[in-house]
């Protein structure tokens, strides 16, 4: 059902980038009708008070947490009693990721089931999950009209923004318009930012902060707060002194942590406008926590509370190989943090001591974990997995259960050039058949142009389409070869694409790799399948292989399926003494 969004409410103020006039605030007895067609929001009334109101941010529902809509329910039913003017959500109502539109029809109204118990109106705000194909970006538009506006209420502005007009910024159109909109808005007593994406956070396009920075000089004269979603954990903040929120899922994918401090579990918040001062409380279901309650310097203390570091193995190519791995715990937290290490599984042996350790570290203090090991070199890759546990104040604060890294990463070299060519559609891959990879994805077992011929001058076709290969390189710190900056914009979902490069040995060796891939990867070396078209699928950490190079130059070739989201691959090769040269093609 298409949600109308243009409303008759008591006391809002719409900014006049939308036409409407804005009348002096004061009470009114009746609904107004100055908001506009075309912005995603419900019809329900609004409160008549001149000057105190509340409203509430809902966090990501989807991103993962399919599962989690009690929590999202619960949530519901507690924003109805709180009865706020109305409703904000941050981003990712749906989990998309479809350019199907009976699917998208069908996400959309399993949202509105459980989103239509909000008594109170309720605006959403363009999530990558919601509109991150052109498909679900039309339905958008078609259902609930503007990704990006504004309107003021009670004398306070608001201003929604859309982090997925493009793939790199906000773009020239919306950052106009967003400029002209704020200097309109420029007497509101207070302001506030919506957005899904922190685009103050690094990591994303530089064009994103440099946006945002220019949002931040128009803003400077005024009190303002800035909401975001789409990490899944909250995190507070402030820039130039006005106060800026990365706000955590309600109901999304995450792995809650007993430390509320850290930031990651459902909650949503609670925003009251007194005059010119706004209070916002976190709210977890039977929980109201302050608004401070993870910080970013405690955030920062927890990232940098662990280090895992492996030794340098010794011993390749003899039939015993010696190592070891070292924790360091470095606590910059206010209280004692309780560490424990385990090594579980595997057909290595601790060579010095116990395989489970426990510390006790104070704060402002250090401490180290060391086990070393001796293994048979024929089960050197039947690593053990690491068991990190971390407690503070008796609450589980971080834990990690994954394999041993065995080499360092200063003894990693990336395969820095490579040729891509793709994609080719492969139809819908099926995880319900896991693990039968032949049966989930039949067509990464069909061997496709460039295994037929991998020249770099031929042509291939993939539904009409003219395909070639592409240089592509990686350098410095970036040594992850991006097929979704390669190709069309937005990622091609249910694709394989192909990547080719050399390798030269100095002699036949079997050669340590490490392999990642999103979504799935199969290699090909000089000819032949490796071990049989086995699938790798890397998460949560990289597969270390062992790649029986020939003298002289060897042909890899990586096959990577991309189901949903980013579609990259990487191969680093363990090579300490840099022995190992690399080419996009074996040279003349």
């Amino acid at each position: 059902m298409k949600r109308r969004v243009a409303i008759s409410i008591v006391a809002v103020f719409v900014t006049v980038v939308f036409g409407c006039s804005k009348p002096e605030v004061t009470v009114a007895p009746e609904r107004m009708s100055c908001i506009p067609d075309g912005i995603p929001t419900t019809d329900y009334p609004w409160s008549s008070d001149p000057r105190k109101f509340s409203f509430v941010i809902l966090g990501d529902k989807t991103g993962g947490g399919l599962e989690n809509w009690p929590i999202f329910d619960r949530a519901v039913e507690e924003i109805s009693l709180l009865n706020p003017d109305f409703v904000i959500m941050v981003g990712d109502q749906i989990q998309g990721n479809t350019r199907d539109t009976t699917v998208i029809r069908e996400q959309w109204e399993e949202f509105w089931e459980h989103a239509n118990s909000l008594r109170a109106p309720f605006f959403i705000v363009a999530g990558n999950h919601d509109v991150g194909y052109p498909e679900m970006y039309d339905w958008w538009k078609r259902e609930y009209g503007a990704t990006y506006y504004s309107f003021d209420h009670k004398g306070c502005h608001f201003l929604i923004l859309s982090t997925e007009e493009t793939p790199r910024g906000l773009g020239e159109e919306q950052m106009q318009w967003a400029v002209n909109d704020l200097l309109q808005s420029k007497h509101a007593r207070h302001t506030f930012v919506f957005m899904h994406k922190p685009v103050w956070i690094p990591g994303y396009s530089p064009d994103f902060l440099s946006e945002f920075e220019r949002l931040e000089a128009v803003l400077q004269d005024r009190n303002y707060t800035v909401f975001a979603g789409h990490k899944h954990g909250l995190e507070f903040d402030t820039r130039n002194g006005r106060r800026i929120f990365l706000h955590g899922a309600t109901g999304a994918g995450i792995t809650p942590r007993e430390a509320r401090e850290f930031g990651v579990f459902h909650h949503y918040s609670h925003i009251s406008v007194d005059a010119d001062s706004v209070h916002i409380a976190i709210i977890e279901p039977g929980n109201i926590l302050p608004s401070d309650i993870s910080t970013r310097p405690f955030r920062e203390a927890v990232r940098g509370l662990l280090s895992t570091l492996p030794h340098s193995p010794e011993g390749i190519g003899t039939p015993t190989v010696r190592t070891g791995v070292t924790t360091s715990v470095t606590n910059d937290l206010p209280d004692t943090v309780v560490v424990k290490v385990d090594y579980v599984g595997g057909a290595w042996r601790v060579t010095n001591g116990e395989a489970t350790r426990r510390v006790v570290v104070p704060p402002n203090d250090r401490a180290s974990i060391t086990a070393t090991f001796s293994v048979d070199e024929a089960d050197l890759l039947d690593l053990p997995n690491l068991r990190l546990l971390a407690t503070y104040r008796g609450k589980e604060l971080l834990s990690s259960d994954r394999p041993v890294t065995l080499f360092p990463d200063e003894e990693l070299r990336a395969v820095p050039d490579w040729n891509v060519v793709g994609p080719w559609p492969v139809g819908e891959f099926t995880p319900a058949l896991l693990p039968d990879y032949e049966a989930a994805a039949p067509r990464m077992f069909s061997a496709l142009g460039p295994e037929r011929d991998a020249s770099l001058d031929a042509t291939y076709s993939a539904n009409g389409t003219s395909l070639q290969w592409q240089a592509v390189g990686v350098s410095g710190d970036n040594t992850i070869v991006n097929l979704d900056t390669v190709f069309e914009y937005p990622t091609p979902i249910n694709s394989i694409a192909y990547g080719t490069a050399a390798v030269w040995s100095p002699d036949n060796r079997i050669a340590y790799a490490l392999l990642r891939a999103d979504d799935y990867i199969q290699l090909t070396l000089n000819g032949e399948l490796f071990e049989g078209g086995r699938i790798f699928r890397t998460r949560p950490t990289d597969a270390l292989i062992a790649l029986p190079l020939r003298a002289g130059w060897n042909t890899l070739m990586t096959k990577t399926l991309n189901i949903t989201g980013g579609w990259s691959f990487r191969v680093q090769f363990a090579d300490p003494n840099e022995e190992l040269r690399f080419a996009p093609v074996v040279p003349e």
